[in-house]
C-alpha cells in the first residue's frame, strides 16, 4: 500500500509492504515467518525548458527490521533462510523530455 501527498512541485510518500509466510519444505512443516516493511520517499520537480527534473530520496525498511528476505526452498543442510536487506537509502535524479 501507497500514500502519496503532493503539494506542488514536493512529494512524499509512505509505502507499506507485508509478506505472508512462506514454506520452506514442499512437504510444509517448515516456513519463513511473515513480514511488514515500511519505506519513506520525498522528491521535488522541477520544470526546466525543455523537460521535467525529479530529485528524490528513498528510505526502505525504515525501521531497519530483521526479516528473511528469500528462502532455498529443501536446502539439504535445512539452511533455507537468507537474510533480506537492512535499512537502506536511496537518492536520485530522473529528467523527463517533453
Amino acid at each position: 500500500m501507497r500514500l502519496e501527498w503532493t503539494p506542488g512541485a514536493w512529494s512524499t510518500a509512505l509505502e507499506f509492504v507485508a509478506i505472508s509466510p512462506l514454506n520452506a519444505n514442499e512437504t510444509g512443516t517448515v516456513a519463513a515467518p511473515g513480514y511488514g516493511l515500511l519505506h519513506l520517499e520525498v522528491g521535488r520537480n522541477w520544470k526546466i525548458a525543455g523537460g521535467e527534473l525529479r530529485g528524490f530520496a528513498r528510505i526502505e525498511n525504515v525501521l531497519d527490521r530483521n526479516y528473511v528476505g528469500s528462502v532455498i526452498v529443501n536446502e539439504g543442510n535445512s539452511r533455507f533462510y537468507e537474510a533480506g536487506p537492512e535499512r537502506g537509502v536511496t537518492v536520485g535524479a530522473q529528467w523527463q523530455w517533453r
